[in-house]
């Protein structure tokens, strides 16, 4: 069985209004007035229990081999005007619409805080700025003034930038990384503070989720922690072995 999703009429706030159908492999749906046109999802599998919607999470790799050493070195060759824009994604977490959307009225200065009042949960979030991110805010045009948009558009520096993909794409083609997008770069944000130890609550925070049953698609990426986890309990005498000597006299006295 497969399953089809149209995409039927402009995306709003709260989503993008959608027509599931399923068919089997001969099925081809129709084109519907209105629709950005059929696509099969792979992220929904079809079984006797119903429909089980799969949590997609890519992120970039870490080490000399992986893929983030390899597609920051592309950027920087080939994109340099646009290596603060990456960084800021991928130190921040924030979605696409909020990072372009932040503007230097936003940041506390004496906290290195970026206060977001609305987001795509329609709550405030507060996220840190660490030092890779400030680097990368100060080496931009807009740091010269520090006012308005952080990230402006190159022709019309008084309007910020809407989209990347006149350069990002490219660069993920370039360094030959397939099935990527911009937001994989919070799904990376996230799943690197996992391995690194952070606690889920606290990942959950920083992603400004509304609850801990979204950040939970990451708690695989720290396996080694849950085992030092349940490794605290042994700190705890529990001998299950019998003890020898008196596994030895009851053998005795049972021969005697």
């Amino acid at each position: 069985m497969q399953l089809w999703v149209l995409e039927i009429g402009p995306a709003s706030s709260r989503g993008t209004h959608c027509l599931i159908l399923i068919g089997d492999g001969s099925f081809q749906p129709p084109a519907l007035p209105g629709s950005t046109g059929p696509k099969m999802d792979d992220r929904v599998s079809i079984n006797d229990g119903g429909l089980t919607l799969r949590s997609r999470v890519r992120y970039l790799s870490r080490g000399e081999k992986g893929k983030y050493p390899r597609l920051l070195k592309l950027i920087r060759e080939n994109y340099p005007e646009h290596l603060a824009e990456f960084v800021f994604a991928l130190k921040t977490g924030l979605r696409l619409s909020s990072q372009y959307s932040t503007t230097y009225g936003m940041i506390d200065w004496t906290r290195n805080v970026l206060d977001l009042p609305r987001t795509k949960n329609d709550e405030p979030v507060h996220v840190g700025l660490n030092d890779d991110v400030m680097a990368a805010i100060s080496s931009l045009p807009s740091w010269q003034d520090r006012k308005g948009p952080i990230f402006r558009n190159q022709r019309h520096p008084e309007k910020a930038v809407r989209s990347n993909d006149h350069w990002f794409k490219p660069a993920l083609k370039l360094a030959r990384i397939g099935g990527f997008r911009w937001h994989d770069l919070r799904h990376t944000f996230a799943s690197w503070l996992v391995q690194d130890g952070v606690p889920l609550d606290r990942v959950s925070k920083l992603l400004g989720h509304k609850s801990l049953t979204m950040t939970m698609r990451y708690a695989h990426l720290a396996p080694n922690q849950l085992h030092e986890d349940v490794a605290k309990l042994t700190r705890i005498s529990t001998t299950v072995a019998p003890d020898v000597e008196a596994q030895e006299a009851i053998s005795v006295n049972y021969l005697n």
